[in-house]
Formats: C-alpha cells, structure tokens, sequence
C-alpha cells in the first residue's frame, strides 16, 4: 500500500485472479476488505494522502 500514489482514486482487488472489490479507494481500500482479500488480520490506514497496512498478531 505504501507505494501507492498520493493521487489514487480508484482500487481494483484481486483474488486468485478474479475481482474481489472494485471502486473509489476509499471504499475499496478498507482494512476488512483487503483483510478478506488476502485472508489476513490486518489494519490499513491512510495519512497524508499515504497509505500504510499492518498485519495484526493475535492477542
């Protein structure tokens, strides 16, 4: 998420090679979305126009 550019409007997830969520980045682009995507516990979070996601250990 870190690489993607101030400017990203829109987000397209893949899961084995078919759309999983599709749309304006901020609806797509959600710590339960891509956390459903990539089968992980994970917290994304945007600052600054920046995007940043942390995979979240169990308790």
């Amino acid at each position: 998420m870190e690489e993607l550019p101030v400017g990203t409007t829109h987000a397209l997830l893949l899961r084995d090679g078919r759309t999983f969520a599709q749309g304006p980045a901020a609806d797509v682009l959600t710590s339960d979305q891509v956390g459903k995507c990539f089968d992980l516990p994970l917290t994304l979070e945007r600052r600054d126009g920046r995007w940043s996601v942390r995979i979240r250990r169990p308790a």
